[in-house]
């Protein structure tokens, strides 16, 4: 295992009526082999605000920046374990020796790059009220958000000949989620006799999703230092899109009986 190395700094407090806190991390991790090494940083931030005895505003917000780079080994011939386990010494005693590498060059397999970055984003805002005219009847309202884009891009250099590749190669997956949720319900305790209690909740919910990813390769480049799918002498290989949405909705009812608190 390779270096870790974690830093975080946060901050509260509390005014009486408002309290507050944001917090930073940052992780860093390098891995054993050429082209592994990991990066998350992320900011979170929490506010709540009592204005009354009767009614609670609060919000939460967090956003992560990852960049993970991994070496080739998703079961193709470009990976390291492949390349020293299935091509190790020959010890059955046949006459033929393999030899670690044999299948692809090891300066070739620690030259591809394959780098994944995500951006997220989740956060919510929440209100809560207790009725003063009613005692033990109580209204809640959320509504969240869960947004996220992931990239990963898998680079041939050019300068090197790949069996996937014609004069290097590049392939870019990208990916977006987009999900809201809201959330309302009521909610209402009392006595039914001496010791026994009960709390009847209704409510709705509400969930809207949505998937759009693309994928784009590109081959033949200029030289080695461009792999740019739209540089000039590039060509485009592969080209897919996909989008999806969908809702779903719901009312619900729940009922409680709590006898002396057990």
């Amino acid at each position: 295992r390779g270096p870790i190395s974690q830093y975080s700094v946060n901050a509260s407090g509390s005014s009486g009526v408002f309290n507050y806190y944001a917090g930073f991390e940052d992780r860093a991790e390098s891995g054993i082999l050429p082209q592994n090494d990991f990066r998350r940083q992320s900011v979170r931030l929490n506010l709540e605000a009592v204005t009354s005895k009767n009614f609670t505003l609060s919000g939460t917000a967090n956003y992560s920046y990852t960049q993970a780079t991994r070496p080739q080994n998703d079961n193709n011939i470009y990976g390291w374990i492949r390349n020293t386990f299935s091509f190790g010494p020959d010890t059955a005693g046949n006459s033929r020796s393999y030899g670690r590498f044999n299948g692809t060059d090891s300066l070739l397999i620690a030259s591809i790059e394959n780098k994944t970055i995500t951006n997220r984003l989740v956060g919510s805002l929440e209100a809560k009220y207790i009725a003063p005219f009613l005692p033990g009847f109580s209204l809640r309202g959320l509504a969240g958000f869960d947004f996220s884009n992931t990239r990963n891009s898998n680079v041939f250099p050019a300068q090197f000949s790949y069996a996937t590749a014609v004069r290097g190669r590049r392939d870019i997956y990208e990916e977006t989620r987009q999900r809201l949720n809201f959330d309302l319900n009521a909610s209402y305790t009392y006595d039914i006799i001496e010791g026994l209690n009960a709390t009847t909740l209704v409510g709705a919910q509400l969930f809207d999703t949505r998937l759009r990813w693309v994928t784009l390769s590109g081959q033949v480049f200029p030289t080695e230092v461009i792999s740019t799918i739209s540089s000039g002498d590039a060509t485009l290989v592969t080209v897919d899109e996909f989008f999806e949405n969908f809702r779903d909705a719901g009312v619900f009812l729940r009922h409680e009986m709590n006898y002396k608190q057990t």
